[in-house]
């Protein structure tokens, strides 16, 4: 049996023992699951870059709804030193074959370095499209930084 926040979750509806639930307990708790994935980040990904020439990104760790691993992590695409677009494939299917459509709403980005005297200040998100997102990570003076960052997206 599953533990957690949500657990025991229901078996079985109707009288019967320990383990079943009543129609309004499970209507309760289905609600109180769908509201939870409603506000649960679609993905949280982390990025690092290198400065070296020529410059280089990848995707270092995806966790999302779609799926967890680089696998299922969307296309990074370089822009520049410091500037990369994440972007997600239209759909994705979970593990009954149902199709969800991707439809980012919102986006919110960190970094962090290595070298204390290129701190960087808080990357700049934008949304180019529903399913793709535009981060720059630059330093406090403007260059662009060698750094890990990590962008969520609702």
């Amino acid at each position: 049996m599953p533990t957690g926040a949500l657990a025991p979750l229901p078996r079985r509806l109707g009288p019967g023992g320990p383990e079943s639930r009543s129609p309004e307990q499970h209507a309760r708790l289905t609600a109180d699951v769908v509201a939870l994935t409603r506000v649960a980040p679609l993905a949280v990904v982390k990025v690092h870059q290198e400065l070296l020439s020529p410059y280089t990104a990848s995707v270092e760790v995806y966790r999302g709804q779609n799926g967890v691993g680089l696998a299922h992590a969307p296309t990074l695409t370089l822009n520049g030193a410091g500037d990369f677009t994440l972007t997600w494939p239209a759909y994705w299917t979970d593990e009954y074959d149902v199709q969800f459509p991707i439809r980012i709403r919102m986006a919110r980005a960190s970094a962090c370095s290595s070298f204390a005297i290129s701190a960087p200040r808080l990357p700049v998100v934008e949304l180019v499209s529903g399913r793709a997102v535009r981060v720059r990570a630059f330093s406090h003076l403007g260059a662009a930084i060698a750094a890990t960052t990590t962008v969520k997206v609702w």
